[in-house]
């Protein structure tokens, strides 16, 4: 799967720029690529303008250990020498529970400033739509020609909203200090299955320079497809999609689409539906009439489950049931009486007048097998053209033509 992004940003001294944003996912690989901008005249102390950022990373996922590589190159002000560093890493878990997880990360950093090493344990926990991270940090750091340790510290909380709602809504918050500079940041995020926005502000303090703010949003979106050709946007090139189809003789008609019982979207008969959901989930997917018209098609949920980049297709039959209500005779005049009736919606049979009253669908064939005398009589099912919720006939006759509805 793929995707690019970009959007703008502003800080609080004047300064304007813009951001590009790609990435690349396929199995247990990734990779992605960000490249930021900054101009204009600005008095803040922090800001070098121009300023340009280009950053790569890299992972690979073998049996829950993670294998990384990062890359930077940065350039402050024309008249400057870029700066680059290389990361590889490596993230081992330490443990696993329900709701709390750890990892242990270690990386070693190469670049025209010097080296460092660095070993990180982040703890993880989950608490009902919460997520809460602790990170603790040993830097090792040799950029100056004199080997520095240094401590870190973080920490962010994270809330979801519930799946129920038809947009995703999450919150970021996170504080951490590191050297010399103390950084308090949120951020929102608003995704649905058209795209999503992204949001943030960031105040940090320096010690010797003081404060300053910074503030940006992001778009984003992606394009879904399956082999048929049929697309749809998504908030991200890494979602997954349903794609529903609906068949049968009730043209026009409209269906609501409940995915693990939330209504994401409507599908129209001949019409595929595409429906971007998120990959590696088990979806409970069911559709529901959105008139009072007697339908018969599955009313039961089906399951399935996605991975990146897939679709996967399901399909419903609906057929349009109504009421046949008619005299049924022989050839001869004869009524047939006390028969059964096979190929109606349910069980059916004519009375002793040989009257029949059946739920039935458009087009079919009525076989009626008449107790005691053990004959059989067929008929074809009128094709109620004018989709009415009762068809009332004076005849039908057995083993009549179709083109005449076996009505006289």
């Amino acid at each position: 799967s793929l995707l690019v992004r970009s959007g703008p940003i502003w800080t609080s001294r004047g300064a304007a720029g813009a951001e590009f944003f790609g990435s690349y996912e396929q199995g247990s690989f990734f990779a992605n690529a960000n490249l930021r901008g900054i101009w204009g005249e600005t008095d803040s102390r922090f800001l070098r303008i121009p300023s340009t950022d280009f950053l790569f990373t890299a992972a690979y996922t073998w049996r829950k250990v993670r294998f990384g590589i990062r890359g930077n190159l940065r350039e402050r002000a024309l008249d400057t020498e870029p700066r680059y560093t290389v990361t590889p890493s490596i993230v081992v878990p330490i443990f696993r529970r329900a709701r709390l997880r750890g990892d242990l990360r270690i990386e070693y950093t190469h670049g025209d400033q010097g080296n460092l090493f660095m070993v990180k344990v982040d703890l993880f926990e989950w608490l009902r739509d919460w997520q809460f991270t602790q990170s603790v940090a040993g830097r090792y750091e040799d950029t100056t020609g004199s080997p520095t340790g240094i401590g870190e510290v973080d920490l962010s909380a994270r809330w979801r909203s519930p799946p129920t709602l038809p947009v995703e809504l999450q919150t970021d918050l996170r504080a951490s200090r590191r050297r010399d500079r103390t950084s308090i940041a949120g951020a929102l995020d608003v995704r649905s299955h058209r795209g999503a926005i992204s949001s943030f502000v960031e105040q940090s303090f320096h010690d010797d320079l003081g404060a300053e703010t910074f503030y940006g949003t992001q778009f984003s979106v992606g394009v879904i497809g399956d082999r048929s050709g049929v697309t749809a946007l998504g908030d991200d090139a890494g979602s997954s999609a349903i794609v529903i189809e609906i068949a049968g003789d009730y043209e026009g008609g409209v269906f609501d689409v409940f995915v693990n019982d939330a209504r994401l979207a409507k599908a129209r008969v001949g019409q595929p539906k595409l429906i971007p959901v998120p990959p590696y989930g088990q979806y409970e997917v069911r559709i529901a009439s959105l008139v009072g018209q007697s339908l018969e098609y599955d009313t039961k949920s089906r399951s399935v489950t996605l991975y990146p980049g897939s679709t996967a297709r399901l399909r419903w039959d609906i057929r349009r049931i109504f009421v046949l209500v008619a005299a049924v005779v022989w050839p001869d005049g004869r009524p047939v009486v006390s028969g059964r009736v096979h190929g109606a919606i349910g069980e059916a049979a004519t009375d002793e007048s040989g009257f029949l009253q059946a739920d039935v669908a458009r087009g079919g064939r009525l076989r009626i097998e008449t107790i005691g005398d053990e004959e059989i009589c067929e008929i074809m099912v009128p094709e109620n053209l004018e989709n009415e919720d009762f068809v009332i006939l004076d005849e039908l006759v057995c083993g009549g033509p179709p083109e005449e509805l076996n009505t006289r």
